[in-house]
C-alpha cells in the first residue's frame, strides 16, 4: 500500500506541474498583441481568460471558506490553515489581475496598480529594460521613478516593448 501512495503522490504532482505549465501557457497566448486604445492612450491589462482564471479561485477560496466553517472541533486547524494558504494565493492573484494596467500614451507612461501609488512617469526617465526569466516580466528601470514591472500576461505586451526600446535607442 505504501508504494501505491508514493506512486500517486509522485503522479499527482506531476500532473500538477503539466498543468501548471499548460494554463501558464494558455493565458500568454490568450493576451491580445494590441493594446486596447481610450483617449488617446495605449492600455495594457489582463483578458478575460486571466480574470476568468481569478474568478475561479475567488469560487474555489469561497467554497473551501464554507467548508471550513463547517469544519468539526477536530478539523479547525486544517480548515483554517487551508483558509489562509488559499487566501494567500487568490487575494494576490485577484488584485493583480482587476487592478493593475499600464497606459502609455507619447509624453507618458502610467501605472496603476495595488501593489504601490499610482505613477505618472516621462519617457525621457527611462534608461534600462530587462527580463525576469523566474518571475515571467519585463522589468523596465527609469531614473527616479522605481522599476516599471511588465508580466508578459498582460495584453500589448510588444507594442508597448517596442515603444519603450525606441525611446533607449533615440538616445
Amino acid at each position: 500500500m505504501k508504494w501505491d501512495s508514493e506512486l500517486s503522490s509522485g503522479l499527482v504532482a506531476g500532473l500538477t506541474v503539466a498543468l501548471t505549465a499548460l494554463i501558464a501557457n494558455w493565458l500568454m497566448k490568450s493576451a491580445k498583441q494590441d493594446p486596447a486604445q481610450d483617449s488617446g492612450k495605449w492600455i495594457l491589462d489582463y483578458g478575460l481568460p486571466m480574470k476568468g482564471v481569478s474568478i475561479i479561485f475567488i469560487l474555489i477560496f469561497l467554497g473551501i471558506l464554507v467548508g471550513a466553517s463547517q469544519a468539526s472541533p477536530k478539523d479547525h486547524l486544517a480548515a483554517a490553515l487551508a483558509v489562509v494558504l488559499f487566501a494567500v494565493i487568490t487575494i494576490p492573484l485577484a488584485l493583480e489581475s482587476f487592478f493593475v494596467r499600464i497606459a502609455f500614451d507619447d509624453q507618458f507612461i502610467y501605472c496603476f496598480s495595488p501593489w504601490r501609488s499610482n505613477r505618472q512617469i516621462p519617457w525621457s526617465a527611462i534608461y534600462k529594460r530587462r527580463f525576469s526569466q523566474s518571475m515571467q516580466w519585463h522589468i523596465i528601470e527609469t531614473n527616479s521613478y522605481g522599476y516599471i514591472r511588465v508580466p508578459v500576461f498582460l495584453s500589448g505586451v510588444l507594442t508597448f516593448l517596442n515603444r519603450v526600446d525606441q525611446e533607449l535607442k533615440n538616445r
